[in-house]
């Protein structure tokens, strides 16, 4: 899969933003502050509906605006990706038809990205890993994504429950059927990242040991050990008391260790940046094999998301595949060194106005 045009209207600090992406790797180069990362995030949310900076879609929206634009054309010619998005809500387009459903959308494209902001799934709380591994579920198994969605509409009926002043007998009757979806649901949520855990591992396992250190790792899938029907059965009064829901799969974690420990409590900001490249080279793996094409890949912010041993690892890697590759960075060096590989290096270019409106350009340098 490779992206060849995007426009952005209103989008941030974008105006409007007119760029267009060779097949091999293209470079944003330019200062902080240039919108480079921006560029990034809005082709992930057009192939997600997700950014990866923000958990408010209306933060996406430049001010003073009410709504903003996104556009993509791909090397598919069948394949030209619109979405309207504004503060209530959003309008998809697929080659001019529209898409209601998310899973309808997002199944024609494949993505994955590593920016800073990834560093919270190791080091931030469990809701960060959990995220990313619910995030590498619907890419892969795309029944996931409902099942989700209505665990979380049951979660906050009985949330909502257990804000009301409800005797205990009364919680317990009206809680019930919501009890029961959470039961079902979240067993299926456990039962698929678990297996997704063990798909994972062996491939992670992998690509830390040839790419960087020889330590030992590995991921785990941490959950309760009580079975969660006796949990929602047995323990409902503890719940009821603490006017809040205590049990089920939205308080799992994923166990990343390194050396037989918590990798988060003894890894130096070194080995982080390994494990986190472990995972995310993981993950594109698994993307190959799903969508049997290669996935677009995001580094943005290459030059501080790791050292420079480590980004020579990746780019050696990353040169004996095919992969459309959309890199943002700081760094004079390492702009010479893709560019050296046949990059495309891109700066910003002066804004023109034509018919009122300004527009932002990237261009080759």
């Amino acid at each position: 899969m490779k992206v060849s045009q995007l426009q952005l209207v209103q989008f941030r600090l974008y105006s409007r933003l007119d760029v267009s992406f060779s097949d091999g790797f293209s470079v944003f180069f330019g200062p902080n502050g240039a919108g480079k990362t921006t560029i990034l995030e809005a082709l992930y949310f057009l192939m997600t509906l997700k950014s990866f900076r923000s958990s408010r879609n209306t933060d996406l929206i430049g001010t003073p605006y009410t709504e903003c634009g996104l556009s993509a054309k791909f090397e598919d010619p069948s394949i030209h990706a619109q979405i309207e998005l504004k503060t209530r809500g959003q309008k998809k387009e697929l080659d001019g038809k529209a898409i209601r459903k998310t899973l309808d959308f997002c199944k024609h494209f494949s993505v994955v990205a590593l920016c800073p902001e990834h560093q919270g799934i190791l080091s931030g709380a469990p809701e960060e890993r959990r995220k990313y591994l619910d995030r590498v579920l619907f890419s892969q198994e795309a029944p996931y994504l409902n099942k989700a969605q209505r665990y979380r509409k049951a979660l906050k009926h009985k949330q909502a429950l257990l804000r009301e002043d409800l005797s205990f007998e009364a919680y317990k009757d009206q809680v019930s059927p919501w009890n029961q979806e959470i039961l079902a649901l979240g067993q299926e949520m456990r039962r698929a990242r678990r297996q997704m855990i063990d798909t994972l591992t062996p491939r992670f396992k992998k690509h830390h040991g040839v790419l960087f250190e020889k330590d030992e790792v590995n991921l785990s899938y941490e959950c309760s050990t009580t079975p969660l029907e006796e949990e929602l059965q047995e323990r409902g009064r503890q719940e009821y008391f603490a006017k809040r829901v205590l049990f089920g799969p939205h308080r799992d974690d994923v166990l990343i260790s390194l050396r037989g420990r918590k990798a988060a409590e003894i890894a130096s900001q070194g080995e982080r940046a390994s494990l986190l490249l472990s995972l995310k080279l993981s993950e594109i793996e698994l993307a190959e094999e799903g969508m049997r094409s290669k996935p677009i890949l995001l580094l943005d912010d290459l030059g501080a998301t790791l050292d420079m041993g480590r980004r020579e690892r990746l780019l050696d890697f990353l040169k004996t595949g095919s992969h459309q590759t959309l890199i943002t960075t700081t760094e004079p060096s390492l702009v010479e060194v893709l560019r050296g590989m046949g990059s495309q290096v891109l700066e910003p270019q002066k804004t023109s106005l034509e018919e009122g409106i300004s527009i932002a350009r990237w261009l080759p340098a």
